[in-house]
């Protein structure tokens, strides 16, 4: 099980203009609620560390799919994404 409470989720590479980072506040069951400046959706499975979600760059109506792990002794993850035939990095850090 991953005990968290706040953190950042980091989009990059993958054909993006520019990073993309959001904070990120975990609730009751694992609930997520993104503090922008992005529309970001985060679904921890908190028995498996693994994550998933999606990501709309403000200005934009893109949205980018992204999935990986967080480590449970870290309390760090790492994933991927892809788009417009490139794969970039998603990066989860607990505050």
């Amino acid at each position: 099980m991953v005990d968290l409470v706040n953190g950042l989720v980091l989009l990059s590479g993958g054909g993006l203009a520019e990073p993309s980072t959001n904070s990120v506040f975990f609730g009751a069951d694992n609930k997520v609620t993104s503090a922008g400046p992005n529309k970001l959706t985060f679904k921890l499975t908190a028995s498996s560390g693994l994550f998933k979600g999606t990501l709309t760059q403000t200005g934009t109506t893109e949205r980018v799919n992204f999935a990986g792990a967080v480590l449970q002794k870290s309390r760090e993850g790492s994933g991927y994404f892809l788009r417009l035939n490139q794969s970039g990095r998603v990066a989860f850090e607990a505050e």
